[in-house]
């Protein structure tokens, strides 16, 4: 018999290569609503 498990998505942990882009991101201050760097790129 095969027991097969329909876990959710979180069942395991972050991508190493997302949790780097996190990291990345989360260096050094910046203003809010649209002053940052990222809003500025993305606008």
């Amino acid at each position: 018999m095969i027991h097969r498990s329909f876990a959710s998505d979180n069942n395991a942990g972050v991508h190493p290569d997302i949790l780097q882009a996190i990291i990345a991101a989360n260096d050094g201050h910046v203003l809010a609503y649209g002053s940052a760097p990222y809003a500025q790129r993305a606008g």
